[in-house]
């Protein structure tokens, strides 16, 4: 991984990638009314999610297809069963972790729109760099990497973290994780994290379910209460 720095931040950016693509989330837009108004952002932990696989990774993970018919003699057992039991371990801790998810698909999905917001949405954009910029405290070391679809397979433990199955591939994820620094902070369910959101929000788009004239005026607010200027309706066209 390299290594980069902004303001008070130390982050870990994996290699290959640029921190000024542009990133999406989507969200309610009480929670972004929430977030605008007490500027905290709210980060909820890995073993939340839906997805098992972000807690305990599956058998198939742990071997790798070359193996198969290999004989190995008592010691190597020994030793690959060790390593097999602290990459369960370390992978199982990072459950706890604080984990951020975004997409770097810059196109509407009605999918993520039902999945991610109810009737009242919205998607924010902004780049991971500002993601960065805006975060108010040094409290945490932050690691940011795309997701790969390829299944867990035999990865090592830093490849697991940012490895997803197959079938959340239209996802097109990019991941954060907030790690404490000071390990007693532990929260049970997530934390909120200083931010500055006009750092870290570049465009507002509304949700394709919201009623046009409902749309209007919610731009409206967002201009002149928070100063938001880019307010975009959706481009998708309900049937």
């Amino acid at each position: 991984m390299e290594v980069k720095m902004r303001l008070t931040n130390f982050y870990y950016l994996l290699k290959g990638w640029e921190d000024n693509i542009s990133i999406y989330q989507y969200m309610d837009l009480d929670y972004l009314i929430s977030l605008l108004e007490s500027k905290q952002y709210f980060v909820n932990r890995k073993c939340h999610f839906e997805d098992k696989g972000e807690s305990v990774l599956p058998p198939k993970s742990l071997f790798g297809l070359n193996s198969i018919g290999v004989q190995l003699n008592k010691d190597e057992i020994t030793k690959m069963t060790q390593e097999l039991s602290e990459k369960l371990n370390r992978y199982r801790e990072s459950a706890s972790w604080l984990t951020s998810c975004w997409t770097k698909d810059n196109t509407e999905s009605l999918l993520m729109w039902k999945n991610y917001t109810t009737k009242i949405g919205v998607r924010i954009k902004s780049k991971i760099e500002n993601v960065i910029a805006s975060i108010n405290t040094d409290k945490y070391k932050i690691v940011c990497g795309h997701i790969s679809y390829d299944g867990y397979n035999s990865k090592p433990f830093e490849e697991c973290l940012f490895s997803k199955e197959r079938y959340y591939k239209d996802e097109y994820e990019v991941r954060f994780y907030f790690i404490p620094k000071d390990e007693s902070i532990n929260s049970l369910s997530g934390e909120f994290i200083a931010v500055t959101p006009e750092t870290m929000i570049d465009e507002v788009i509304l949700s394709p379910y919201i009623n046009k004239n409902a749309a209007k005026i919610i731009s409206q607010l967002l201009r002149e209460e928070y100063s938001l200027q880019t307010i975009k309706l959706s481009k998708i066209e309900l049937r």
